[in-house]
């Protein structure tokens, strides 16, 4: 999230950072508010991104579509 963050208009990579990290809080059941926080950014990220996802049928990979290379 360092690097991503201190990139100018990654907010694709961003995103889908914030969304693996709210994976992770979620598989350890044990911050939820750190999970849902996490979530929402990304969210609001994904959105700024301009990226056409729809949230009631987004495809398993929808975080993975903003980033067009990997930066790591």
């Amino acid at each position: 999230m360092n690097i991503a963050g201190s990139l100018p208009n990654a907010e694709g990579y961003l995103a889908r950072a914030k969304n693996k990290m709210a994976e992770v809080y979620g598989s350890l059941e044990n911050d939820d508010e750190m999970e849902r926080t996490l979530r929402e950014e990304a969210e609001a990220l994904r959105t700024k991104a301009c990226i056409d996802i729809s949230p009631d049928s987004e495809p398993p990979d929808g975080y993975d579509a903003l980033v067009p290379w990997m930066l790591w």
